[in-house]
């Protein structure tokens, strides 16, 4: 598996946390607190796997042969009129490093970003140069010693997804518990419970209900509580059948 395929896995793994994250932090129960730590941890990883690509992209930026591709092409001072209408995206290190010390949002998004941008530096170079052109030559050696570079960092990208997916597989567990509609048993069990109750702790299961469901008005004259439509999220009623126990004491 290539480099690329890697990160492009990682990247939607990491979009799905993102995802749950908001999910879970949506839903009042105090269970999935450590899952939710859990994630957090594994999201850092992406940290760690920027961190690695700038120091492999200072190694390049050092070589002796870097120092063509470290700004932008004077087109105009080299009289390169034609170089816009081959090259289409220009790119280069002082473009790539901007973007990698962005804080505004506007920087990369993950790690493919950043090798797809170095890539290109050495792409465009290659392809208004000819092959028997330094510069070529220069771009050529370059990409070849980046790419090498990267592929290092394939054994631990590879062990970071591993962690992820394993992790991923539970929360995919509890995302569809958490989104399921309520079975007709414990339908039963909320419908023949609710009428036992006091009238403090039905106010109280109302106001579990209405937490869920900001429409909901417990308060109001007359209440109509629709099972189907209050606790379409499983939410609502594992919570209350939570409580009932408590409630009917």
């Amino acid at each position: 598996m290539s480099c690329m395929q890697l990160e492009e896995q990682i990247t939607e793994i990491e979009q799905f946390y993102r995802f749950i994250n908001v999910q879970v932090n949506n839903v009042k129960d105090k269970t999935h607190e450590k899952h939710v730590i859990g994630t957090k941890r594994s999201i850092q990883g992406s940290s760690s796997r920027e961190a690695n690509s700038s120091n492999t992209m200072q190694e390049i930026t050092q070589h002796k042969w870097a120092w063509p591709f470290m700004d932008p092409v004077d087109v105009e001072g080299l009289g390169l009129h034609d170089y816009y209408e081959i090259i289409e995206k220009p790119m280069d290190f002082s473009t790539v490093k901007r973007k990698m010390d962005a804080k505004d949002g506007s920087g990369y998004q993950n790690v493919r970003e950043i090798y797809a941008d170095v890539r290109l530096i050495f792409k465009n170079a290659m392809k208004y140069n000819d092959e028997k052109h330094d510069i070529h030559t220069m771009a050529k050696t370059l990409l070849e010693k980046f790419e090498k570079k990267w592929l290092q960092l394939l054994p631990k990208v590879a062990q970071a997804l591993c962690n992820i997916e394993a992790t991923l597989e539970n929360f995919k567990e509890m995302v569809i518990e958490k989104c399921r509609k309520i079975s007709t048993r414990e339908k039963v069990i909320l419908m023949e419970s609710l009428p036992r109750l006091t009238l403090e702790n039905l106010s109280k299961a109302m106001q579990i209900i209405s937490a869920n469901d900001p429409t909901f008005q417990p308060f109001a004259q007359e209440v109509n509580l629709d099972l189907d439509v209050q606790l379409l999220c499983l939410a609502s009623a594992l919570e209350l059948l939570t409580n009932l126990t408590s409630f009917s004491e």
